[in-house]
């Protein structure tokens, strides 16, 4: 196993989106807009395996210091983006550093179905080139 820490000091992201949707079957979710993310003091502990075929054993876990969002568009209501944002801001990183060992388990797992699916039983990896068009 190698043990492998990443410090990222601020990590940003810029988006722009557009969402339509039904949340819990119950509640309308749409709009569109930029979403601007900031999530700082990120600390990433990772523990991979030396062999990609032992990757069940690997944990990532993440550490947030704090974050700021702002989104905008957000059920095309300024007012209902402001609290979208102030709830995000306030509770984002707590549950980041609450629950990261289930979400290292998921980040483990989705990079395993990769792997397996890109793999053949002889351990190379192969792409099916019938998906791509040229």
């Amino acid at each position: 196993m190698a043990d492998i820490t990443l410090n990222v000091p601020d990590l940003i992201g810029n988006f722009m989106y557009a969402i339509d949707a039904l949340a819990l079957d119950l509640v309308p979710l749409y709009g569109s807009g930029n979403m601007n993310v900031i999530i700082r003091n990120l600390i990433i502990d990772m523990r991979v395996p030396t062999s990609l075929d032992d990757l069940k054993n690997a944990t990532i876990l993440f550490h947030v210091g704090s974050s700021v969002f702002n989104t905008q568009g957000i059920l095309n209501n300024p007012e209902f983006s402001a609290l979208l944002n102030t709830a995000l801001n306030d509770n984002f990183a707590i549950f980041v550093n609450h629950n990261n060992k289930v979400i290292s388990k998921m980040i483990v797992y989705i990079i395993e179905k990769i792997y397996g699916d890109l793999t053949t039983d002889d351990g190379y990896i192969t792409l099916d080139t019938k998906a791509f068009k040229f």
